[in-house]
């Protein structure tokens, strides 16, 4: 199978809700080894950190360090800056989200959803208003959050070390070194806690591997939209049962008009 970028890219969201619906599920104090057998970043730390910092909320769970643990392991520090390839044009390459411009697709939607949620926003002051400022909880989650650009998503991207307002609220939990310089703290989500485990160490395949403690409660609940799993068309339905018994039928040996000695059993007499 040959490597290819977009592969990650495809499978950041699942990877990202896996994770996501696994410490939702955990209690606190547990831990959630998530691991992977992918070298890409996008799979691995973009994931950890995409997680940990959801909703512009840090500080409720941490990476472990467990080097201790596993003293011949030989093994790297996960990755604390990496780059992401547009998916349109291979030659452009990003290292933060707001080096991607969005497309005509991208400004579109965005017109749409906004003329969708027009109402809302006077409905959330009304709502301020008459309950006070706490009417909205600060974990409540929409999918405007999940920042999507010509298909790239933020959470590809490397936590930027400034981090957001709220991240920055949390860094003194999120974070061993709080008496750092947030500017020189790009690690403050301790990504180099991960171990890389790469082929030419230890005579080994190639393997991610983060171990996250769930410190306090999530602070937001798991998002609807990706919680959801995706629905197949009926189309995509019928072509799968076609195909099913296509190949059930060649394996018995009824091959078809194209195949020039039956299917994977040859039928012989005896």
């Amino acid at each position: 199978m040959a490597w290819s970028s977009e592969r990650a890219i495809k499978n950041h969201g699942t990877q990202l809700t896996l994770l996501l619906k696994a410490l939702a599920l955990v209690k606190v104090g547990g831990r959630v080894v998530y691991s992977t057998c992918s070298l890409n970043p996008i799979e691995n730390e973009a994931v950890v950190a995409g997680a940990l910092t959801w909703g512009g909320l840090c500080g409720w769970a941490r990476v472990v360090d467990v080097a201790h643990e596993l003293p011949g392991l030989k093994r790297s520090p996960g990755l604390t800056s990496w780059k992401v390839v547009d998916r349109q044009d291979d030659s452009k390459v990003y290292t933060s989200f707001d080096q991607v411009l969005p497309s005509r697709k991208d400004l579109e939607r965005l017109s749409a959803r906004q003329q969708a949620t027009e109402g809302q926003e006077q409905q959330q002051s009304d709502a301020q208003e008459q309950h006070g400022s706490d009417a909205l909880e600060q974990g409540d989650l929409t999918e405007t959050e999940a920042q999507v650009r010509r298909g790239l998503a933020a959470t590809m991207f490397a936590p930027h070390p400034n981090g957001t307002s709220s991240q920055a609220q949390h860094r003194t939990v999120a974070s061993d070194h709080p008496h750092q310089d947030p500017d020189q703290d790009r690690d403050y989500l301790n990504l180099t806690r991960a171990l890389r485990i790469l082929p030419h160490l230890q005579n080994t395949g190639g393997f991610f591997v983060a171990v996250i403690e769930k410190t306090d409660v999530m602070p937001f609940d798991m998002p609807t939209f990706l919680d959801a799993a995706p629905s197949k068309s009926e189309s995509q339905e019928q072509r799968k049962r076609k195909r099913k018994s296509v190949e059930s039928w060649r394996k018995i040996g009824g091959g078809g008009a194209d195949d020039q000695g039956g299917g994977y059993v040859q039928l012989q007499s005896v």
